[in-house]
């Protein structure tokens, strides 16, 4: 192959790759609430299901080592293609240069950076002085560069005069979240929801249940005996609409115009630190957001069961009791697959629980010989983790038990990127900002009130204040 060709062949091999990871992410995703259910309590289904998914990763992970081991090969490829190329050109030969390619210079083909991107938007920001476009690029943008802005502003990309910055391009929006969903601890567990093109939410309907009582099933369904029907009353299902309005998550990066120089660390920086805000901001919001303009949280919220504390249970302590009443307060069909999150002062009460036996006591989350060896790192069955979104033990929200995977809704839109030199002008700083629309709420409207009882469970339990 000619090196366009192996251009070609390289770029669709990393397409590719990208498509290759998603059914991974997408198994891994569905498999880890069932792992992490102990192997004796799963039913039978769950054991199958799990056994099947370990089965379809095996594939699609051997998909993906086939196609990076390809993107090996034509790297290697393409750096001898290059060389020889050179000497072609040099040699003056006629026979060798015949063999050359007529068309676009291949120089324009090179992989883009989102670093380089970066570069070349506060490059051509409108008003930027020629002195800090040579500080920033000395030898202009390179062609590689300069055709792929070209070719996203007539696809995926947009021009932004007032600002003078471009949109980013979606592979690049892929890229950063892929990030978030890395560093993220809550929201990559939620339930996704697709927006359809032109949407900006959902609208679906749902049956509101909210008690189990008869006459309330379904939304008020009843069944009567024939004996009762000179009693019966009309009924059908009572249905609610489950909606959410996508609202943009903003993110601002300064970058100077010594860092803009440099392209790896311009990318670096962006990456890393947008991820994580990103991640940070969006796992805050599911723990405690109001639902004015962002996510509506968990704690506090109407399907959040809140437990109350133990008599004469001490400020800022979590006993043994408090878990057991947590856990018998989750939603039946919200076990498996719930997890534990805890902020991480809540750490050394757990150490400290104990079941009570006669005068003294057992401990319950340390194992059987003590400290020595490593503690559990689940309470019930369930994984325990330690996130810094979670209140400061003793108040409401340090310590939560949810499962997200079912009972919170996440819908979002791809990222856009623009950018400006006029926010920071004095100080020579280009302002680099990200556009994320991404909303989320429970599913469920409110907690549940059982057949029998008047004890309400729900799919999300919090502990209430130990003051």
């Amino acid at each position: 192959m000619n090196i366009k060709q192996l251009i070609q062949a390289d770029t669709e091999n990393n397409a590719a790759i990208v498509k290759a990871k998603v059914p991974i992410a997408t198994t891994k995703k569905e498999a880890r609430p069932l792992n992490a259910i102990e192997a004796a309590k799963r039913t039978p289904e769950q054991t199958a299901r799990l056994t099947a998914l370990f089965t379809e990763l095996d594939g699609f992970e051997a998909t993906l080592a086939a196609l990076e081991e390809t993107q090996q090969t034509l790297a290697a490829e393409l750096v001898a293609a290059r060389r020889l190329q050179d000497d072609e050109r040099a040699s003056g030969d006629p026979a060798l240069a015949a063999r050359l390619e007529v068309g676009a210079d291949h120089a324009t083909e090179r992989p883009v950076s989102l670093g380089e991107i970066m570069q070349a938007m506060a490059y051509q920001a409108e008003g930027m002085p020629q002195h800090r476009r040579a500080n920033i690029l000395p030898n202009g943008i390179a062609p590689h560069v300069a055709a792929t802005l070209q070719a996203a502003a007539s696809g995926a990309s947009s021009g932004n005069p007032e600002s003078g910055g471009l949109l980013v391009r979606n592979e690049w929006s892929t890229a950063l979240l892929t990030r978030v969903e890395e560093a993220g601890r809550l929201a990559p567990r939620c339930f996704p929801m697709p927006v359809g093109e032109g949407n900006d939410g959902v609208e679906a309907p749902y049956i509101d249940e909210t008690s189990r009582a008869t006459g309330s099933r379904w939304g008020g369904v009843q069944v009567y005996r024939a004996a009762e029907a000179a009693a019966a009353t009309a009924a059908q299902p009572k249905l609610g609409k489950f909606e959410l309005r996508l609202e943009d998550l903003l993110a601002l990066f300064y970058a100077t115009d010594r860092v803009l120089r440099d392209a790896t660390l311009l990318e670096s920086l962006a990456m890393t630190a947008f991820a994580s805000e990103f991640a940070f901001k969006l796992d805050d919001e599911i723990v405690r957001g109001t639902g004015a303009g962002q996510c509506l949280g968990i704690v506090g919220n109407a399907p959040t069961v809140s437990v109350a504390k133990e008599t004469g249970q001490g400020a800022g302590t979590v006993v043994f009791e408090n878990i057991l009443n947590m856990h018998s307060r989750l939603l039946a069909r919200c076990m498996p697959g719930a997890e534990w999150f805890i902020n991480q002062t809540v750490l050394p009460q757990l150490y400290k629980m104990y079941l009570a036996v006669g005068t003294g006591g057992v401990p319950v989350y340390l194992p059987a010989n003590g400290a020595a060896a490593a503690p559990y790192g689940t309470l019930m069955g369930l994984p325990v983790n330690v996130i810094e979104q979670a209140s400061a033990v003793g108040t409401v929200g340090d310590i939560i038990l949810a499962n997200l995977h079912n009972d919170y809704a996440l819908i979002s839109k791809p990222m856009a990127q623009a950018s400006s030199i006029h926010v920071l002008f004095t100080t020579n700083q280009t302002t680099f900002r990200w556009v994320w629309p991404i909303i989320g709420k429970p599913v469920m409207a409110a907690a549940m009130t059982p057949y029998k009882g008047s004890t309400t469970f729900g799919p999300f339990v919090t502990l209430a204040t130990r003051a």
